[in-house]
């Protein structure tokens, strides 16, 4: 099976999957910080404490939607701040609202993905 490929703002790691035995896999970041944005690290925005420091595309390219999807929060999270200090409430509920519709979503791939897996 061919590995998966990343979208054009991910960056592969060379960095061999004790699972698989290849390469991609990319390092994990909590904090949405500069290597989130330069696209060398892939970004989990999520409640789960148990998310692995590193992630094989190959095995599970799932984490690619995991990625997006915190993206995409933290993108609501923090257009709701800056509607909060806009004093605009009804943008700033709008915000929220989105954000706590994508939530399950995302926590429940994380679980699934963190899961035991059945051979």
């Amino acid at each position: 099976m061919e590995p998966a490929v990343p979208n054009q703002s991910m960056e592969l790691v060379s960095r061999e999957c004790p699972m698989c035995g290849k390469s991609p896999m990319l390092r994990v970041d909590w904090s949405g910080g500069v290597g989130v944005r330069d696209g060398r690290v892939i970004q989990i925005y999520t409640n789960h404490d148990d998310v692995p420091d590193w992630v094989c595309l190959n095995c599970e390219p799932r984490w690619l939607e995991v990625s997006r999807l915190s993206q995409q929060l933290e993108t609501l999270d923090m257009a709701k701040e800056r509607a909060c200090g806009s004093w605009n409430w009804s943008a700033a509920v709008a915000g929220r609202d989105a954000a706590d519709l994508l939530r399950p979503t995302l926590n429940a791939l994380v679980g699934e993905l963190m899961s035991p897996r059945t051979t």
